[in-house]
């Protein structure tokens, strides 16, 4: 699983893209339009991008498509009720 844990601000929006076309990832977001335009701006093309309501409400649009999510909390937000409680939680390493 690839990560990017960095502060506001750090390019970690570019990177995500820029590892999507490498590695022929979907970006999953919550404004596939503001997203298309950052990556025309970064001279990237061919990602495709889906809403975080696609992801969660419509998964079928992606298939079998591996997808990166770019700003994990607030797609956990979105998805979990009462996220506000929602406070933490461990991942694996690998």
């Amino acid at each position: 699983m690839y990560k990017i844990v960095e502060s506001v601000g750090s390019g970690k929006t570019q990177k995500l893209i820029k590892y999507a076309k490498l590695t022929n990832c979907a970006v999953v977001c919550s404004n596939p339009r503001a997203m298309q335009q950052k990556a025309h701006a970064y001279g990237v093309s061919g990602v495709r991008f889906y809403s975080y309501e696609d992801l969660a409400y419509e998964p079928e649009l992606l298939d079998d498509t591996p997808y990166v999510i770019d700003d994990l909390d607030k797609f956990i937000k979105l998805i979990i009720p009462n996220a506000n409680n929602f406070v933490g939680f461990t991942m694996n390493k690998e």
